[in-house]
């Protein structure tokens, strides 16, 4: 039924007028096979245009961002309705650009090179002096052009300010006007008493550094075989194939089609479907299978029925969503699809024989907002990178708002042609198509829209922490800005207490205590702030829970699981409550590089950041101000308490994360950018590229190098030590002081005995993060004179891989250097450069005092313990600083 509202307009003296509207539905149209790909038969003219060369660029990224983002599926507009709107529906402005192209991937592919680029040719931009570019054409030669075909001609008459006539060109077909991005209006404010902004204020450019924009681009749809998919490793080794399909009532015929599908590749396949019922009331009766299904999550004992009856299992299928039909939580931060996941990953890993030694895993989950398991991506990430027994494919499947599924038996065949992804990537499928995530660079050209207000009013939800002192910092002293925090705890609580301590005089932040998972607690809490602020101008989420991070198997356990996922899931949703009828300027969520399968550590946290980008991917469609997400990669400032001592490679600083915020803030004021990815890139990278250590990363477009300190040529004593045992060794001694070295510093880290450090392990399984594998890798690199960050933990997964690779590289403590094996590749994350500045490397922990007024080289050792104590949970940011100063007082009394 299309959408009606009705307005109203009242006069001084009593007249009104009452006026009802109606959507207008436009008819189906049947195009040929070549026009729902985006193909025309003959090239068509894009003309776009704007009043500045900075807002031309707003056009051309909002034209671009629209046709590339895949939730149109087989609505897409046909690209000669396209050329059509922008041809007879858009005013020409002064600043033009114009595009020939014959398919929808064409006019993408302009688009990208057009923006950022200068312009060529004088006034092709709009802002050329008069005469000095040609004469546009007259209407005769106008139209022996159109005749004859040539539209490259008529692109630069109109770009060079010429009229063309184009509700007079004759056209193919029956074009019709469709809607596509509207002008982007620059956001400057003229009112009374200024802006507010400060509108000449430069952007840092290493901002543009390490800012990307996730976006989808279509990939070639991976050809299916007897030996891929779900059956592909049973048909190679023999043996019946067990397949275990959870999912929602309403999914039932991509269930079937699955079935079928299996059936017909292994007449003898055996498939159990267990339906994902959501949690019932306390004193509700338990659920019933029946009908299709052999069992159902709603059942006392479910997973060990299964199991039991189903024998070692080949695949599972989880899926959340089918037919634009999702899977109905109870409540929309519920996790109860991925816990359901959650239980029997639990129950196959203590289970001996549950399981395949390889055992297709899919993960199925939908585009429609508020569907149950929007998490489960992130649980992808974990499973992918923590089991190789699970060969996870984790897919979005675009059904989009009142659209039919369509053909569930080709949905099924193109769900089992993906292949696996050993760190558990999301693809999209899309009307036939297939998606993969990149992340564009952005140019340094990129208009800025207004960021933050001088003298503005903010709020940071998790603000006490150390990331949201980071923040608040920069808004106080930089824009007079107040700010107020919200945190679960009492303000009385030492860690706040000293947070808030930190800030001296007037500019201290409020702070109101409220539990954000709790609505009630949310709202009345930004309803004090803004009873003491008069008006509140943005809001940041900020707030997580890390205290298990050094523990993932702490994440696997159910009730941990939620209380994590809750913090994000659960808060995201009740401070939106809570904000949705203001006026801001933003609402920015914090998230993480693990929601795009970087270094995924913690299930909960994984599957919480998933969840929490996805339903802010849905607000900022629908709601009342610019909703966006930051997902951050990892900050020096988390390292806590004096962290000077602390290699830095690979962690923001806290001026390249205010650079990221203020760019993202920009661009989501002006519309341009709704999700910023900001991360330390390798030192080469290039357009169109993956995250470091992903399964599609990409070298990418040189950075700007960093400025890091050459180390030291002299070793730290612990390593010197050790090579003076070796010294008359050759590369076998090498590697093993390299060994040893390696094994030394991850024990400390890990606060673990050496003995308990096992070389041929992964550095998951060993409980490494990614802030202590970057932390580790940094140290390292500076010991052995070489730059490494922590994506080399991901190429060489293990102390003895790692090791293998440095010896091959010629690395090594003094006296042991090897000339480097040249046939030996070279990852993005240690590329060859000159020494240059850094922080020193962290001694060992026999290390003794330097005199002459040095620091102690204890200061680093204490410093990681500390900070894997704090990781850990057993220690406050507070904690911290006290055991720093009070070691600082008695000069590190034993």
């Amino acid at each position: 039924m299309p959408r009606r509202a009705g307005l109203s307009a009242f006069g001084a003296t009593g007249s009104n007028v009452h006026l009802v509207v109606e959507e207008y539905v436009a008819p189906q149209r049947i195009r040929s096979g070549a026009a729902e790909r985006g193909a025309v038969a003959q090239p068509v003219l894009i003309p776009v245009s704007a009043l500045t060369p900075e807002r031309l660029q707003a056009v051309m990224i909002r034209l671009r961002d629209a046709l590339s983002r895949p939730d149109g599926g087989d609505d897409r507009p046909a690209l000669q309705d396209i050329a059509y709107t922008l041809q007879v529906g858009r005013l020409p402005l002064p600043a033009r650009r114009a595009f020939v192209v014959r398919t929808l991937k064409d006019l993408l592919d302009a688009l990208d090179k057009a923006i950022g680029e200068e312009t060529a040719i004088p006034g092709l931009d709009g802002s050329a002096a008069e005469g000095e570019a040609p004469a546009p054409a007259d209407p005769a030669t106008l139209d022996a052009w159109f005749r004859a075909g040539r539209l490259e001609d008529v692109a630069l008459h109109w770009m060079r300010g010429g009229d063309v006539p184009w509700n007079s060109v004759a056209r193919a077909g029956d074009p019709r006007r469709v809607s596509l991005p509207a002008y982007p209006f620059a956001g400057d404010r003229h009112w009374i008493g200024g802006t507010g902004q400060e509108p000449d204020r430069p952007l840092d450019p290493v901002a543009f550094q390490i800012a990307t924009v996730p976006v989808w681009r279509e990939q070639p749809v991976r050809p299916g075989g007897p030996d891929r998919g779900a059956l592909g490793s049973v048909a190679r080794g023999g043996g019946p194939g067990r397949i275990l399909v959870m999912a929602p009532d309403s999914a039932r015929p991509l269930v079937a089609a699955i079935a079928d599908l299996c059936r017909q590749r292994r007449p003898d396949a055996l498939v159990w479907r267990v339906r994902l019922d959501p949690p019932s009331s306390p004193s509700g009766p338990r659920s019933d299978a029946g009908g299709d299904w052999e069992a159902a999550t709603g059942q006392d004992g479910w997973v060990d029925r299964v199991l039991a009856a189903a024998g070692p299992l080949d695949a599972i299928y989880v899926i959340a969503a089918a037919g634009g039909e999702a899977a109905p939580p109870a409540s929309p931060g519920d996790p109860f699809v991925e816990t359901r996941l959650l239980a029997l990953v639990n129950a196959v890993r203590d289970r001996a024989g549950a399981i395949a030694d390889r055992t297709d895993l899919y993960l199925v989950t939908g585009d429609r907002p508020g569907a149950g398991g929007s998490g489960l991506p992130g649980l992808g990430y974990f499973l992918a990178q923590d089991d190789p027994r699970f060969q996870v494919r984790s897919l979005e499947i675009a059904f989009g708002a009142g659209r039919p599924a369509g053909d569930m038996a080709a949905l099924a065949q193109a769900i089992d042609d993906e292949p696996p992804s050993d760190r558990g990537e999301v693809v999209r499928l899309d009307g036939g198509r297939r998606y993969g995530r990149v992340f564009r660079p952005l140019a340094p050209q990129t208009p800025p829209g207004e960021g933050f207000r001088k003298g503005g009013r903010y709020v940071i939800v998790g603000g006490a922490g150390v990331v949201g002192g980071v923040v608040s910092r920069r808004l106080i002293g930089d824009f007079d800005a107040r700010v107020a925090w919200i945190g679960r705890r009492p303000a009385s609580d030492p860690a706040v207490s000293a947070a808030l301590a930190s800030f001296a005089g007037p500019g201290r932040p409020l702070y109101r205590q409220a539990d954000v998972t709790r609505a009630d607690q949310i709202g009345a809490a930004i309803a004090a702030v803004k009873a003491d602020f008069g008006a509140i101008d943005g809001v940041i989420f900020a707030a997580s829970d890390m205290r298990a991070a050094n523990s993932p198997r702490a994440g696997l356990v159910e009730r941990e699981f939620r209380r994590i996922f809750s913090i994000k899931a659960e808060g995201a949703i009740a401070l939106y409550d809570a904000v949705r009828e203001e006026p801001l300027d933003f609402l920015c969520f914090f998230s993480s590089a693990e929601a795009f399968a970087a270094a995924a550590t913690h299930p909960a946290y994984s599957a919480a950041v998933s969840f929490a980008d996805s339903f802010a991917r849905d607000l900022a469609s629908r709601a009342g101000f610019p909703v966006g997400i930051v997902n951050w990669g990892a900050w020096k400032a988390l390292l806590a308490g004096r962290g000077a001592n602390v290699p830095a490679a690979g962690f923001l600083d806290d001026g390249e994360a205010w650079a990221g915020l203020d760019l993202a803030v920009r661009l989501l004021r002006g519309g341009l950018a709704s999700q910023l990815l900001c991360i330390r890139w390798p030192e080469a990278r290039a357009s169109g590229g993956a995250i470091p250590g992903s399964a599609s990363a990409a070298v990418m477009a040189p950075a700007a190098p960093q400025a890091r300190p050459a180390p030291s040529a002299a070793p730290p004593v612990a390593v010197r030590a050790r090579t003076q045992e070796t010294a008359a060794g050759g590369p076998a001694s090498g590697r093993k002081a390299i060994l040893d070295l390696m094994t030394g510093r991850l024990a400390k880290a890990l606060r673990i005995p050496e003995r308990q450090i096992s070389p041929a392990t992964s550095f998951a399984d060993q409980g490494v993060d990614s802030i202590v594998g970057m932390a580790f890798a940094s140290e390292i690199g500076d010991s052995l004179g070489v730059p490494l960050n922590g994506s080399i933990l991901y190429d060489y997964p293990s102390l003895d891989q790692l090791a293998d690779y440095l010896v091959r590289r010629g690395a090594g403590p003094a006296g042991h250097g090897h000339a480097a094996d040249p046939s030996s590749p070279q990852p993005p994350s240690l590329q060859p450069s000159s020494p240059q500045p850094g922080p020193p490397a962290l001694p060992a922990r026999t290390a003794p005092s330097v005199a002459g007024g040095s620091p102690d080289p204890r200061l680093g050792a204490l410093a990681q313990d500390l900070h894997a104590r704090f990781l850990a949970g057993e220690l406050s940011a507070g904690d911290v600083l006290q055991l720093l100063d009070k070691e600082l007082e008695t000069g590190f009394s034993a």
